[in-house]
């Protein structure tokens, strides 16, 4: 797979990359983002200096939320957006996470499949000066 600039129309073409991948593989690239998000991120995306600055300063316990939201999303092949950037960008850094995904199982019961269901999607926003 190849990098795509990070952007709005850059994720939904790496969400749409991703999703075109067999279960097994794509498993592969949500353990991989879950396990290390900012080197995932990097083989996945082209940034601008600023952006790698700000990948650079987000803190680790954010990162690791980041990379399990993601995870879960890709593993349920889940809606996964950017909102559009700012044209008058606010001065602070910030970074959000809205996320609705949510799972559920049911084991194998009297000769049924096991049974899972994945909803939900997982909406990403940043804001740099």
């Amino acid at each position: 797979m190849g990098k795509v600039a990070f952007t709005p129309e850059g994720v939904s073409a790496k969400t749409a990359e991703l999703y075109a991948l067999s279960d097994h593989e794509l498993c592969i690239e949500a353990r991989a983002v879950g396990t290390d998000f900012k080197s995932w991120f990097r083989r996945n995306f082209s940034l601008e200096p600023s952006q790698e600055e700000y990948l650079n300063e987000v803190p680790s316990p954010f990162l690791l939320f980041w990379g399990y939201l993601f995870g879960a999303a890709f593993i349920g092949r889940r809606p996964v957006v950017m909102a559009s950037l700012p044209d008058k960008p606010r001065r602070t850094k910030q970074g959000s996470t809205m996320t609705s995904v949510s799972g559920s199982y049911t084991p194998e019961q009297n000769g049924s499949p096991a049974v899972l269901e994945f909803s939900g999607e997982v909406a990403v926003l940043f804001r740099q000066d």
